[in-house]
């Protein structure tokens, strides 16, 4: 298997080799905490459904590019078992490359694997990768990071900068609704500027979507799909904390997009800027500060879609 870079150009969806191992990817640390007899255990159900996987756990933050890179052309894919963070940790090394990603839901809150519509049991989900088919798909660019589900500017940059590992352990997906009470109790939202050459506008809060979802099940991109080629922005432009009540209430109803101070755009680039030193989420995780420009690059990695659930 060759491990340079592939040529543009459309590809059909393709099954994957049997004969070719497969590396497993595991963030010891992420969600409940993998245990070795859970992973081995794993292993055997890979093996069973006729896939050989190699597990190797994350060292630590940004490793797991290196990892991959030290397996290419001995293996024809990833299959991450972890959070949308060590999903985020493996893309510079699968872009634009051969390997395709799986991906298994073993994290806070896996958006990706929620995405694809991935059972939360273990054993469910890989009897599904390994039925399903590899696509090509967009990934998002920022700056010079790149992310697969979403970023976010503003107010949600601000909750994953203030939110400690040591609280997202132990409360999972609550530790982010601690802290975005105690975000709103703190300094004043900031202001954002967003411009795609063509429009401008201003907000509190953006998520430049690759995904429908956001947050786990939340539908924030309605229209967002991992296979279009541009991307999704979703801007709320009030300055209120009181507004953004109203916002959330409204998200979790679906119908955010009615409201008249809400900007829904697609889009293949993005420029944005503040004033102010803001910070911007990646999947989850810290990216940096603004300003940042984000665009999209269609096609650019080979993801693993499960097959259709039995009916």
């Amino acid at each position: 298997m060759k491990s340079g870079y592939l040529q543009a150009g459309p590809e059909a969806a393709a099954k994957v080799d049997p004969n070719t191992p497969k590396l497993l990817i595991y963030n010891p640390l992420a969600g409940s905490r993998i245990q070795l007899p859970e992973l081995a255990r794993i292993c055997r159900k890979f093996g069973r459904l006729g896939w050989g996987v190699i597990p190797h756990p994350t060292y630590g933050p940004d490793t797991a590019a290196q990892i991959v890179r030290e397996f290419y052309g001995l293996v024809d894919g990833v299959v991450v078992l972890g959070g949308d963070g060590t999903v985020n940790e493996v893309l510079p090394a699968l872009v634009e490359t051969e390997l395709f990603l799986a991906v298994l839901p073993g994290g806070t809150a896996n958006v990706l694997a929620n995405e694809l519509a991935l059972p939360k049991k273990i054993d469910r989900a890989i009897a599904r990768l390994v039925g399903g088919e590899v696509r090509r798909v967009t990934v998002g660019q920022a700056g010079e990071r790149l992310f697969i589900a979403m970023s976010g500017i503003g107010f949600d940059g601000q909750v994953v900068a203030g939110l400690s590992s040591t609280l997202k352990r132990r409360l999972g997906k609550a530790a982010f609704v601690w802290e975005s009470v105690r975000q709103l109790g703190k300094k004043p939202l900031p202001r954002l500027r967003f411009s795609d050459g063509r429009e401008e506008w201003t907000g509190s809060f953006g998520v430049v979507s690759n995904c429908r979802l956001y947050g786990g099940r939340f539908v924030m991109a309605p229209q967002a799909s991992l296979e279009d080629p541009r991307l999704d922005l979703c801007l709320f432009q009030s300055p209120r904390k009181g507004r953004f009540l109203s916002y959330f209430l409204r998200l979790a109803r679906q119908s955010h997009l009615s409201c008249p101070d809400v900007v829904y755009r697609k889009l293949e680039h993005v420029e944005i800027s503040s004033e102010t030193d803001v910070p911007y989420q990646l999947d989850g995780e810290i990216g940096g500060r603004l300003p940042l420009t984000i665009r999209s690059r269609p096609g650019a990695l080979r993801l693993l879609f499960p097959r259709p659930e039995d009916r």
